[in-house]
């Protein structure tokens, strides 16, 4: 009986019933190949220096600063033992926690209605869930660059061209005015005049943003600027003669000069000269408007950073 069973395992198989080796398909290899770059790229910048890491965490380092044997866990020892990194460490791990547990919890759910439900509504599902990854801190950083870098140069260049088309008045002040008074005056028209033009560099950004034409951005630019300027004006002194001040009282007025850049720009300069009522118009309205300078140069502030601020949130929507 033995050695019929011997007999029998010594008969080779056929060679379909013989268990072949896996063999890697060329789809297999290719995909193999492409995820090797990346595999290679987390084992050089990340594997590798984390390892390093905690390898030199273990040596000790001597009075001269340098870094060697022996080893020690003098360091783990000293972490852990001083009350505020352990603290840090171990709310770090508690929101890490408490976030994964209930991102896991929302997840489920999602998950299960975009696999329940029509194509098209799980397509909106998956957009409403990846609306955060598309506006990203690199997004909206690499925004920040670019606008708060062309709006420097901007206004770089803009104060530049201030300081040099207001030299003959400066020269004038020099030969004819010696007052303290004046200097000031004459500095305060040149910040403001600065201020003033960094605000409608920041509102052509926001045009520039929001229509794509250059003819269009161009001529809405003007627009704005003829309504701020001038169309303003123009209109707030009608309301005010027709409302013979019914309604329209001396602290509603400042709020709607608060409005336009331009009358804070007009009322700023006013509020440097020792007697406004010289002046008639809407720079009369100085006098009766209770807006200190500091408040007014707040007001163009605000009004170079609000536009800003829009055209970096519009730029982050925008496909790059």
């Amino acid at each position: 009986m033995v050695a019929s069973s011997a007999a029998v395992s010594s008969v080779p198989l056929p060679a379909s019933v013989r268990r072949r080796a896996p063999r890697l398909t060329p789809s297999q290899l290719t995909a193999g190949a492409q995820l090797l770059p990346a595999v290679l790229f987390l084992a050089f910048f990340f594997l590798l220096p984390a390892a390093t890491l905690f390898a030199y965490s273990f040596l000790t380092q001597s009075a001269q600063g340098t870094v060697g044997l022996p080893l020690t866990a003098a360091h783990y020892a000293h972490f852990f033992g001083t009350t505020l990194y352990s603290h840090v460490l171990w709310t770090t791990l508690r929101i890490s926690l408490v976030t994964t547990v209930a991102a896991a919890l929302l997840a489920y759910p999602v998950a299960l209605v975009m696999v329940r439900t029509t194509a098209a509504a799980a397509r909106a599902i998956t957009m409403i869930v990846i609306a955060p990854l598309i506006v990203s801190v690199v997004v909206r950083t690499y925004g920040w660059q670019v606008i708060l870098g062309k709006f420097i140069g901007h206004v770089a260049i803009l104060a530049f061209a201030t300081f040099v088309g207001y030299g003959a008045s400066g020269l004038a002040v020099a030969l004819l005015a010696d007052t303290e008074e004046a200097w000031g005056s004459f500095a305060l028209m040149m910040a403001s005049s600065v201020l003033l033009g960094a605000v409608f560099v920041a509102i052509g950004y926001v045009i520039s943003v929001l229509v794509r034409d250059r003819g269009a951005g161009g001529g809405l630019a003007i627009g704005v600027w003829l309504l701020f300027v001038l169309i303003y004006d123009m209109a707030l002194l009608g309301a005010l003669v027709a409302d013979q001040g019914r309604v329209l009282t001396a602290k509603t007025v400042n709020w709607l000069l608060l409005l336009n850049p331009t009358d804070a720009y007009r009322l700023l300069n006013l509020a440097g000269t020792s007697d406004v009522r010289l002046f008639s118009g809407m720079s009369g309205l100085a006098q009766q408007a209770h807006l200190g300078p500091a408040t007014l140069a707040v007001v163009l502030i605000l009004w170079i950073v609000a536009p800003l601020g829009a055209a970096m949130a519009l730029f982050a929507r925008r496909e790059i």
